[in-house]
Parts: C-alpha cells; sequence; structure tokens
C-alpha cells in the first residue's frame, strides 16, 4: 500500500533534480553533489516522514541518476570524437578548453 506513494516521491524528486541540473551548465561539481544529497533526502522522506518504501524510491532516482550519468557519457564521446572538426571551425575548441 506504500509502494506507491514511495514511487511518486522517488519519480517527483528525480524530476525536480533533473530540471535543475539540466539548467546547470558545465559545473560538475554540483551535479555530483546534487545527485548524492537528494539520494539520502529521498530515503530519509520516504521511510521517515511518508513510512513508505525508501529502497523502491532510491531505486527510482537511481534509475534516473544512472540514465542522466550515460547522458554525459555519450555527450563527452561526442565531444571527443568531433574535437578534430571543432577545432577547425569557428568554435576553435582545443584540448586546454
Amino acid at each position: 500500500m506504500n509502494l506507491p506513494i514511495g514511487v511518486v516521491m522517488g519519480v517527483v524528486v528525480a524530476g525536480i533534480s533533473f530540471a535543475f541540473i539540466g539548467s546547470l551548465f558545465n559545473d560538475s561539481l554540483i551535479e555530483i553533489a546534487l545527485t548524492l544529497v537528494l539520494s539520502y533526502v529521498v530515503f530519509y522522506l520516504s521511510e521517515n516522514v511518508f513510512h513508505a518504501s525508501g529502497v523502491a524510491d532510491l531505486a527510482n532516482f537511481q534509475y534516473l541518476a544512472i540514465i542522466f550519468i550515460g547522458v554525459l557519457i555519450i555527450r563527452t564521446v561526442v565531444i571527443v570524437a568531433l574535437m578534430p572538426i571543432l577545432a577547425r571551425i569557428g568554435i576553435g575548441l582545443t584540448k586546454e578548453k
């Protein structure tokens, strides 16, 4: 009976966190810290405040966090693969940048 409350809470907090993380640009320290802190917040709130399954909430949050990390990895691979082209066109991207 408490599982739907826990799942809804996990999805809502994950959506809010991805909206906030998506608004950041190249600030990996805040992205990592926010991901870690929110996972503990979701677990604590669901277990102690809502008396729902903190494990189910955390599993939903971690699933979305894994997707976000995957997107960051894909973005990095694309930038590295296109580095020669980006260095020659108007952007002037180099390894130092």
